[in-house]
C-alpha cells in the first residue's frame, strides 16, 4: 500500500516524493483506532500450546506417494484428467 501511494506521488511531483523518502516520512495514512476485542482474543489463541495429537486422528501417509510426486506426467494422465473434468 505504501508503494502504491509513492507511485502516485511520483507521478504528480517527483522532487517532492524524493524529498519525502529521504526525510523518512511515511506514506501510510492513519486508518483510525483498531477494533476493540481482537487484540484480546487472537494472542491468547496463538500463544497457547497445541493440544497433544489424538491417535488415529491423522491418517498415515501412503508409502508410495513420495515416489509418485516426482513421476513425470504422461499423455495418458492428461487425457484422463481432461476426461474427468468433462464428466
Amino acid at each position: 500500500m505504501e508503494y502504491a501511494r509513492f507511485q502516485e506521488a511520483w507521478k504528480r511531483d517527483r522532487g517532492r516524493a524524493t524529498t519525502r523518502v529521504l526525510d523518512g516520512q511515511s506514506w501510510l495514512v492513519d486508518e483510525g483506532p483498531k477494533p476493540v476485542g481482537n487484540n484480546d482474543f487472537w494472542p491468547s489463541l496463538f500463544t497457547r500450546p497445541s493440544p497433544p495429537p489424538v491417535p488415529g486422528d491423522i491418517p498415515p501417509c501412503r508409502e508410495s506417494v513420495e515416489g509418485e510426486i516426482w513421476k513425470p506426467i504422461s499423455e495418458e494422465d492428461v487425457k484422463m484428467a481432461l476426461w474427468a473434468t468433462k464428466a
